[in-house]
């Protein structure tokens, strides 16, 4: 039932403008066109330049949000894994925590802290709150996968004369 509204659209957007004020309607595109995803992806309209900028902006934020997640998240986890600290439970715990964290808590402080860094509309203040939001989630997962990890092959490594950063980079990396 919930897919019903997808499925329509799907239809609406393969069908030519005629067939859309056809009666009766049909529940198949009739005939099947590609002219709305043509006209959309051209660049030649307003819409179609906007369309394509939000893409681009998504894009990019996306990759940069990603790439800068996992280069923190990635030596976080593996301290929580393998380097024995005081207070490493709780810290994780905390951590853990901020997952059920409602995003409406921070929203109004992280405006005005944004705001006043004249960082408002900017890639560079997606990119940190989209960071900050799955931060806590990957450390948490890439957690679990170094813990299944087998010891020995680190130990292999650091035997071989790899150093932390090494093992990291060169072992637990590629097989996370």
């Amino acid at each position: 039932w919930s897919m019903v509204p997808i499925y329509w659209g799907l239809v609406v957007s393969f069908s030519t403008t005629e067939a859309l004020y056809r009666q009766p309607t049909s529940f198949f595109p009739q005939p099947f066109t590609l002219h709305f995803y043509r006209e959309l992806l051209n660049g030649s309209t307003d819409v179609s330049r906007t369309f394509l900028f939000s893409i681009r902006n998504s894009v990019i934020q996306a990759s940069a949000a990603t790439a800068v997640t996992v280069a923190i998240a990635l030596p976080a986890a593996y301290g929580f894994t393998r380097l024995a600290f005081r207070g490493a439970k709780l810290l994780l715990s905390v951590l853990v925590l901020t997952l059920a964290m409602p995003i409406y808590l921070v929203i109004i402080p992280l405006f005005q802290t944004a705001s006043g860094m004249g960082l408002i509309n900017t890639h560079v203040i997606i990119v940190a709150i989209y960071t900050a939001a799955a931060m806590p989630l990957a450390v948490w997962i890439l957690r679990s996968h170094i813990a299944s990890l087998p010891p020995d092959i680190e130990s292999a490594a650091r035997l071989d004369g790899a150093s932390t950063a090494q093992v990291l980079l060169k072992i637990v990396w590629p097989l996370v």
